[in-house]
């Protein structure tokens, strides 16, 4: 046995509001680029059960309409996120190897060469010297 239709002659919109619902999940999901993909088939789920509630006879149609318009908006809103976080993660221009003033530690001499800054480099007698005359002038200085 099947029920009778409401007294007044009209026909729940379930389908409408299945579509409506659908068609909103399907927005939110399109609109994350991970699932991206089961979005947009809830979208065209959403979307096709709001066309089949829109030609049901005697159903309220609003709820179908609104899912439909909510469908093909939230799929382009989606199509746009997905492009612009693609792009957004491509990979920019690699910067050039700039040259550097610096010596290459490769160099024939294996030597540490002496900035001022560093203890316990290796130094040659004459770097020896240098160093202890300029601190000798440094004290003198101060006095």
């Amino acid at each position: 046995m099947t029920s009778a239709p409401a007294a007044s002659g009209s026909v729940s919109p379930v389908l409408g509001f299945v579509g409506l619902g659908l068609a909103v999940l399907g927005t939110v999901l399109a609109c994350v680029p991970a699932v991206f993909g089961v979005g947009v088939v809830v979208l065209l789920a959403g979307f096709v059960v709001s066309l089949v509630g829109l030609f049901r006879k005697g159903a309220v149609k609003w709820p179908s309409v609104v899912g439909m318009i909510v469908a093909v908006v939230g799929g382009a809103i989606g199509t746009v996120v997905l492009v612009v976080s693609l792009l957004a993660n491509l990979a920019g221009p690699v910067d050039p190897i700039i040259p550097t003033d610096t010596p290459s530690t490769t160099s024939t001499d294996h030597r540490i060469a002496y900035d001022g800054n560093e203890r316990g480099a290796a130094l040659t007698r004459g770097d020896r010297g240098r160093i202890r005359r300029r601190s000798a002038r440094r004290r003198r200085h101060r006095l």
